[in-house]
């Protein structure tokens, strides 16, 4: 199930110098990609959040605007309300609108930080396979970078869950605080259900419910209604352009049947993630696919995404893709232990023994030894 450019890329085994010159290549592409695209300093989501932040210090709502609100300019029906993020960054980025311009510019480093990290993370652990999908996501992530999106914090949490995976309870957090910040990552959910791994799905409810009282006490519990109502529109009549319904309707695709495209897609995944349960990275990696092909609502840096399908494919393998959670995946069985192997056997042929398991005759020096069963190693 491997494609055969990855499983031969797996062979390689670079060294901590070629990691280091592949990662400080990808860093620097990924910085100049800002600069390629003309993205040098539009920090558009990212201030977004921070208007969020800003409106709910003023007591203010999250999802509607207000005399004395700053005016964000939406577009019907693709963006009716001013945040389309669940409420819990809004929450986060209250301190940060308290500080103003600063916290503008600490909100952005901070999601452009968080990719930069996970880029680093995979081109260090598969210089060739990582390094060549920088390249090929150039423009993606330099949208990325340059807009501040939480897609940013999303690949760093997507390569932790993976790298975190004998971790339950850590990976668990980490996918709760994704799910929170954008729904969609919700599909790794049933990824850790096909594999078993209870304690993290244990773990994911636990955070989910701090972080829902957290939003509460934040924003107020209306703001999750808000959002309800928002994300159903959007996942209708909101779809954008480079979704997989915004590519169907622009090719002709009656609207109320294009909608329902991405929804199809994330039935089809789950059902193939559960089809490859005994296979942990691939199915890891398929669910990633569908984080970004099965939203409603899809911008050209959410390709950069894809990036976090390759953290279980190390060049060394030395956690490849058939690693396991700590529960296990379905139709894992132990493996029968190993027969007893005979006592060692030295050079030429002739095992010695310390015991009178066999019968055997002295020799003059009064040590016993006993003809081997076993092919010398030299011969």
């Amino acid at each position: 199930m491997i494609p055969e450019p990855i499983r031969l890329a797996q062979r390689y085994r670079p060294t901590r110098h070629a990691r280091l010159l592949a990662a400080v290549a990808a860093l620097v592409l990924a910085v100049l990609a800002v600069f390629l695209v003309g993205m040098e300093w539009s920090p558009t989501d990212a201030f977004i959040y921070l208007l969020a932040g800003q409106r709910l210090n003023a007591g203010h709502y999250v999802y509607s605007l207000v005399a004395g609100d700053y005016p964000v300019g939406l577009n019907p029906p693709y963006w009716t309300a001013p945040l389309l993020s669940p409420p819990l960054i809004a929450v986060l980025w209250r301190p940060l609108a308290a500080l103003g311009s600063a916290g503008l510019i600490i909100g952005w480093l901070a999601t452009g930080a968080a990719f930069l990290a996970a880029v680093t993370i995979l081109v260090w652990r598969n210089p060739v396979v990582a390094g060549a999908a920088v390249v090929a996501l150039t423009v993606p992530i330099g949208w990325q970078l340059g807009l501040g999106n939480l897609n940013g914090l999303l690949l760093l949490g997507l390569v932790a869950i993976w790298s975190l995976r004998q971790r339950p309870a850590v990976s668990g957090a980490v996918l709760a605080g994704l799910v929170a910040l954008k729904v969609v990552p919700i599909v790794l959910l049933w990824w850790l259900v096909t594999q078993r791994a209870w304690r993290a799905v244990g773990a994911f409810a636990v955070a989910s419910a701090v972080l829902i009282v957290l939003v509460m006490l934040g924003a107020g519990p209306l703001s999750l209604l808000d959002y309800a109502a928002v994300a159903g529109h959007t996942a209708t009549e909101g779809t954008n352009a480079l979704s997989l319904a915004g590519l169907a309707r622009s090719a002709g695709v009656d609207p109320s049947l294009s909608a329902l495209i991405p929804w199809c897609v994330v039935l089809i995944g789950a059902a193939l993630i559960w089809h490859l349960r005994a296979r942990p990275g691939v199915s890891f990696s398929v669910a990633v696919v569908i984080v970004v092909f099965g939203s409603p609502v899809v911008n050209i840096y959410w390709y950069a995404l894809l990036l976090a399908a390759l953290a279980p494919y190390p060049a060394d393998n030395s956690a490849g893709e058939e690693g396991e959670l700590e529960e296990g995946p379905t139709e894992q069985h132990a493996e029968p232990p190993p027969p007893r192997s005979a006592s060692p056997t030295p050079a030429f042929g002739v095992t010695l023994h310390a015991t009178d398991a066999h019968p055997t005759k002295p020799s003059p020096s009064g040590v016993c030894f006993a003809p081997s069963n076993e092919a010398s190693p030299e011969r």
